[in-house]
């Protein structure tokens, strides 16, 4: 039986697995999604030893977490004594699979097939396996998952989550070639490009604005500062915030930075981008790479941090996109923004609730970003 129709996605799935990155596949039940990854487990099985060979193990996520161990331990040739094995609990089979795979050669790929529906133990057990760096997991969720069991599916997946939208394609003989354009040359980026909503008090301790001054030969004065804070609690567990920016030209995107404050906590914070749609965040073009709470300076002040694209190469055509912050954990961080809107159009910052999908809210300010990359002259 032939496979034919999803080059592109197989071609997808395979770099971003050799990138070390977790995959959620969604779509409705018989689009195709076990077959798409199943295609792939083929062709790695015809990689030959040495060259980044991966070792696909499937299971049915309606099992339960118990079963979806025993079935881990077979995969992995795990052979103990039968009355050593029966005596083990849950956690020390756990325990036992994560540091068998993670002293493994191989790279072990598990596929979460049929999650219809999450229950705590679950997504445990999935926690607990991506903090002991054991496997890379491909989650193929039915699109009838609730919005706030998705979401709770994709931050259990972190710190690597990619999201990918699966819908059925026809299959249509190839179109004629394209006609040659009239410029044959292509798009030159190299012209630094540097955009957004720069200007913000950096490195400022609103917490005591009073600071001594030497005004002369053993004489000082006091001074205030009288900046006002005006920044949003942006890692609230109940809500989502986006920012809108405009390009006039194409840009190959580098960074996105936005000035922020860390307050303290723990977790990991992430930049989505995505398409405009009708002056809301429409399709998800890209995520940034992560970074650690711990990587961000807890000192006073507002300052940048930047969020990598590099690695995405994005080419961004002339036109609208929307970067929201997202995070996992319990982290506190304030975003600084600007009463409104030096830059942006009047319904260009947006909110909503973390498990909503429509962005109903907008803000009469505008958050302080920056979009770094390289453009054309």
């Amino acid at each position: 039986m032939s496979f034919v129709g999803r080059e592109k996605e197989l071609t997808w799935l395979s770099r971003e697995l050799n990138r070390g990155r977790n995959i959620t596949i969604t779509g409705k039940y018989g689009m195709g999604k076990t077959s798409l990854v199943r295609e792939l487990s083929k062709r790695q099985a015809a990689v030959p030893k040495g060259s980044g060979k991966l070792n696909f193990i499937f299971l049915d996520f309606f099992q339960t977490p118990g079963e979806l161990c025993l079935r881990l331990q077979k995969e992995l040739s795990i052979r103990r004594d039968r009355r050593e094995m029966a005596c083990l609990t849950y956690r020390q089979r756990r325990s036992r699979i994560a540091v068998k795979a993670a002293a493994s050669s191989k790279k072990h790929i598990v596929i979460l097939d049929n999650i219809t529906s999450l229950t705590s133990p679950k997504l445990s057990l999935i926690r607990y396996f991506i903090l002991e760096r054991s496997f890379q997991f491909i989650a193929l969720a039915d699109a009838s998952l609730s919005e706030r069991e998705f979401f709770l599916l994709r931050s259990a997946l972190l710190p690597a989550g990619v999201l990918a939208q699966f819908q059925q394609v026809a299959v249509k003989p190839p179109p004629p070639p394209p006609p040659q354009p009239k410029d044959p040359s292509k798009l030159r980026y190299n012209v630094p490009f540097l955009y957004g909503n720069l200007d913000y008090p950096e490195n400022v301790d609103f917490a005591f604005p009073r600071g001594v001054k030497a005004s002369g030969t053993d004489q000082y004065e006091t001074q205030n500062n009288f900046l006002v804070e005006t920044a949003e609690y942006v890692t609230s567990q109940r809500t989502q915030y986006a920012q809108i920016f405009v390009l006039r030209k194409p840009v190959r995107l580098k960074k996105v930075g936005l000035a922020l404050h860390n307050f303290g906590g723990e977790g990991w914070l992430w930049i989505d981008l995505f398409r405009d749609n009708k002056g809301k965040p429409g399709k998800l073009l890209a995520t940034s790479e992560m970074i650690s709470l711990d990587q961000i300076s807890p000192k006073p002040g507002y300052r940048w941090e930047d969020f990598d694209f590099g690695k995405e190469n994005l080419e961004l055509m002339p036109g609208a996109y929307w970067i929201a912050l997202g995070f996992t954990g319990s982290p506190i961080v304030n975003w600084f923004y600007t009463y409104g809107k030096p830059v942006g159009p009047v319904d260009g910052t947006r909110y909503k609730g973390v498990f909503d999908k429509d962005w109903s809210g907008a803000l009469n300010y505008e958050f302080n970003y920056r979009i770094a990359g390289m453009t054309v002259k």
